[in-house]
């Protein structure tokens, strides 16, 4: 079954189009929705409410999904009596998307304070077996990548 909204390229990406994710043509509400369907991988309009801080309407989400589809962001696929929503982009270039994002804007003279910040963020979940594995592939990796392969 050929996915809605996505013309000829079914649910994957074209590389030679750029859609940056931090685009300001995105309203704040286009941006929720997309992330709650970038963090679930795809979702029907029930789980993207769900997922959202103070949810508009059901009516709104399908509106804001039409919206998302017309700029390309998002492409749909009739799963039973409801359409599943997935992202157009896949979820590494998003996520390299955001990680450029975050220091572009918040740490634009200081590459090495955003790597600081977000290891601290992120070792509120880790181990310490783990913090040390990744300091220890940081320190062995001579050309760190953003996307895992």
């Amino acid at each position: 079954m050929q996915p809605h909204g996505s013309g000829d390229s079914g649910f994957g990406f074209e590389r030679g189009i750029e859609m940056p994710l931090a685009s300001p043509a995105l309203s704040r509400r286009e941006r929720q929705v997309l992330d709650v369907i970038l963090r679930l991988g795809s979702a029907t309009v029930a789980q993207i409410q769900d997922g959202l801080a103070d949810p508009p309407s059901n009516s709104a989400v399908r509106s804001t999904l039409r919206t998302l589809e017309a700029k390309g962001h998002l492409c749909h696929e009739k799963q039973g009596p409801r359409f599943l929503y997935r992202s157009t982009i896949p979820r590494e270039v998003a996520r390299e998307s955001a990680v450029q994002y975050l220091i572009q804007t918040y740490f634009p003279q200081a590459p090495e304070a955003a790597v600081h910040a977000v290891f601290q963020a992120a070792c509120d979940g880790m181990t310490t077996d783990g913090r040390l594995r990744v300091l220890q592939q940081l320190q062995h990796d001579p050309e760190p990548t953003l996307i895992s392969k």
